[in-house]
């Protein structure tokens, strides 16, 4: 991959004469005959005109051949030249890597903001492409908290952004998981996603954010009046009951003063969020 990002510097000598000379359909008539790419990568690297005049024809050979699996690399590290080139060369910009992965995928789930445009820009890429477990684009962006490439992908107004994941879970599950808050508002701000929305387990975007602790998220969530503040999981744990078990005080105070959370609910082995917790105690005196 190291040769389509730089171009090596070689001083010409008497023994390379011969192939200079060479026209460039003979060069690349070579290079057809050269079935590795590192044999065609190595080859190009012998002298500056051969790799101008075959550095092209590695990107072609590698959409040809190889399913342009250079461009998931491209995609990934966030090579926006590489991914120009590839783009320019004819690959397929749907096609995925051996885990499921598209190039947009990769290149949103590691933030590179610069290819996904580049990406997008095609007009034919599949913004909700899933890999095994459900993932999309926008998740894996939400995930990780890229609120660049979240506002990209939500701007393009083509994204399912309830999306859920094999677990169930959506880009705003993601988000509020990580506590990127940024992201959160993002999504929020677009009036279409579903707060209340549960995962396998039963809990809320609400759930989760309280119970990591993420006080500015919770505080977001909760100034969405379609919020279910006592909304119960499969164990019928509260959003209280997962602030107070992670002992996050500040959380468990902001729930309170919401005056709608039910301090006495009981989850299904019969405890309450008082159970055993003196500070939570105090919170609530």
């Amino acid at each position: 991959m190291s040769a389509w990002l730089q171009l090596p510097r070689y001083e010409a000598n008497p023994l390379e004469m011969p192939l200079l000379d060479l026209v460039n359909e003979l060069l690349l008539s070579i290079s057809e005959n050269l079935d590795l790419e590192r044999d065609i990568n190595a080859f190009s690297q012998v002298n500056s005109r051969l790799y101008n005049v075959l550095n092209t024809y590695l990107y072609r050979h590698n959409v040809q051949r190889l399913k342009s699996s250079g461009l998931w690399w491209a995609a990934q590290q966030g090579q926006e030249a590489t991914t120009r080139k590839f783009l320019e060369g004819g690959a397929d910009v749907k096609v995925k890597d051996p885990f499921g992965w598209t190039p947009l995928s990769r290149a949103a789930h590691d933030g590179h903001d610069a290819v996904v445009k580049l990406l997008l820009d095609t007009g034919k890429v599949d913004v909700d492409s899933k890999d095994p477990f459900g993932h999309t684009p926008l998740s894996g962006a939400a995930r990780c908290g890229h609120d660049a490439v979240v506002k990209r992908l939500l701007d393009t107004g083509k994204v399912d952004i309830n999306s859920e994941d094999s677990y169930r879970r959506t880009p705003l599950h993601g988000a509020v998981a990580g506590g990127h808050n940024a992201v959160v508002k993002l999504l929020l701000d677009t009036g279409n996603v579903d707060v209340n929305s549960k995962d396998i387990g039963g809990q809320t975007p609400l759930y989760g954010a309280a119970v990591g602790g993420h006080n500015a998220v919770v505080k977001r969530l909760l100034d969405n009046r379609e919020v279910d503040v006592d909304s119960k999981d499969s164990y019928s744990r509260t959003p209280l009951q997962g602030a107070v078990a992670g002992g996050h005080n500040a959380v468990v105070k902001l729930l309170l003063d919401t005056g709608k959370v039910d301090v006495d609910s009981k989850d299904c082995y019969g405890r309450t969020p008082l159970s055993g917790y003196y500070a939570v105690v105090q919170c609530c005196s």
